[in-house]
């Protein structure tokens, strides 16, 4: 049976405030040396692997130009490295350095650090729960926006 109007509409507020309360919460506690856009750019990076930057771009849900502003600036501070797709010359390959992969360690390390002081009275059982939760909710909003591409896209001629 689907779920409610009210339901959905107490899920969607739920979220939007969930992130900002995750941000603010995190940062709060573990300020960070690059500002959020970046980290979260090598955060993705360091999950998906080297790979085309309008990949990386996908995966982040961020336009292209938007990101090729980021990527110069992971470039220019040493966190990542790009170099042209050897499969086609115009496209650009993006990876970690190893102080990228460095700053990522400590990272996650200080976020983690914070999360578990924060949910201190929590047991691992609703922790896990909750990841379950929020990992069905991200795998079917991924699969609809995917879904949503596919339909959106151009239909190429058989031509072409």
């Amino acid at each position: 049976m689907p779920i409610s109007q009210p339901t959905a509409e107490a899920i969607i507020e739920e979220v939007v405030l969930f992130g900002r309360a995750m941000r603010d919460a995190i940062a709060r506690g573990t300020p960070d040396p690059l500002p959020s856009a970046l980290s979260s750019v090598l955060l993705v990076l360091a999950r998906v692997g080297e790979c085309r930057q309008s990949e990386l771009a996908a995966e982040l849900y961020v336009g292209p130009s938007s990101l090729s502003r980021q990527i110069t600036e992971l470039v220019d501070g040493g966190y990542i490295t790009r170099a042209p797709d050897p499969s086609d010359g115009r496209a650009a390959r993006v990876s970690l350095t190893d102080a990228g992969h460095d700053y990522i360690r400590a990272l996650r390390e200080r976020r983690a650090a914070r999360l578990t002081a924060l949910l201190a009275d929590w047991d691992e059982d609703e922790a896990t729960t909750t990841v379950a939760a929020l990992r069905k909710l991200k795998t079917t909003l991924c699969a609809a926006a995917a879904a949503d591409h596919h339909h959106h896209s151009p239909k190429r001629s058989a031509t072409a």
